[in-house]
């Protein structure tokens, strides 16, 4: 009779073992962002990805930092996110931590960037623009995007020289930021460039520079 009730006590156990696994269990509380089952689905452990899930209320944010800023980044420094979806907008955070070693494809050290979010503001996945406050002895120089010219023999922009002519200048790009390209070389600060040179912007030609918005009618700055 013992061993009758001892088999019925061990059944019992493996049937609620069972119907524990009726339950998922996440391991943080956050949002479900994808679900890849559906009630009733057969699944193995370790072949199905059954949810995926995302902690809103404090974001990590990943960014890739030029070769010339990743010396002087540290953790704690703080940073400032901005979305071009919403220009005003500032969502505080700090440097949480950094890769310490370059990308040698990029030139580039991968940083992370931890910045509350207890207003859901911000979602999982968008596209945002870091801004970090780091001393640098020797800022970048940073030109237009849209004065670069890229050709099959190089890079190239258009000066204004001091003769009022054009003059091309081949120049060495480093971190492209989008709206602005870091030249690491071939023009110096300061220099007049061309933005949105057309065919007949060649060497040589005559030039007369004017402030945005003084154009001629159908004229490109």
């Amino acid at each position: 009779e013992r061993s009758n009730v001892a088999a019925a006590e061990a059944s019992l156990a493996r049937i609620e073992q069972l119907r524990s696994y009726l339950k998922v269990h996440a391991p943080f509380s956050g949002v479900v962002t994808l679900r890849n089952v559906d009630t009733g689905a057969l699944v193995t452990a370790g072949n199905t990805l059954l949810f995926r899930m995302a902690e809103t209320q404090a974001l990590r944010v990943f960014m890739n930092v030029p070769q010339a800023w990743a010396v002087a980044l540290k953790p704690g420094m703080a940073a400032e996110l901005t979305m071009a979806e919403r220009p005003p907008a500032r969502y505080p955070g700090r440097v949480a931590r950094v890769a310490e070693a370059l990308d040698p494809a990029t030139r580039t050290m991968l940083a992370e960037v931890h910045v509350p979010n207890r207003g859901g503001a911000l979602l999982p996945g968008m596209f945002v623009y870091v801004t970090v406050t780091a001393p640098r002895s020797e800022p970048p120089l940073l030109v237009d995007s849209e004065a670069i010219q890229v050709r099959a023999e190089g890079i190239y922009v258009a000066v204004v020289g001091d003769d009022q002519k054009a003059h091309q200048r081949k120049v060495e790009v480093g971190t492209d930021f989008g709206k602005q390209i870091e030249i690491l070389g071939g023009v110096e600060e300061g220099a007049l460039l061309i933005v949105n040179p057309n065919d007949a912007i060649r060497e040589g030609v005559p030039v007369k520079p004017v402030r945005p918005g003084e154009g001629g009618k159908g004229g490109k700055r």
